[in-house]
């Protein structure tokens, strides 16, 4: 948690940095993922570098990568 903010402060931080909405009623999912040790440590601590949560920092790669490979989803059939 960043300091002197709310958890909800957290929450809205978490949805902008996904592109989502800013609005109260905007839903997250919850996922579990597994990293290498390495791995996690290492975002970890560009997270706590970058001055973010780590769920922050996966939250806009995850983001930017749905991003980048948002043309994948125009082959599903219509």
């Amino acid at each position: 948690m960043y300091p002197h903010t709310t958890d909800s402060d957290n929450n809205r931080a978490a949805r902008r940095a996904c592109g989502g909405s800013n609005d109260r009623t905007a839903t997250m999912k919850r996922v579990n993922i597994q990293l290498k040790d390495d791995d996690h440590t290492r975002a970890k601590i560009i997270a706590v570098l970058k001055g973010v949560t780590l769920n922050d920092y996966l939250a806009r790669i995850v983001a930017e990568a749905v991003e980048r490979d948002k043309k994948v989803l125009d082959r599903l059939p219509k």
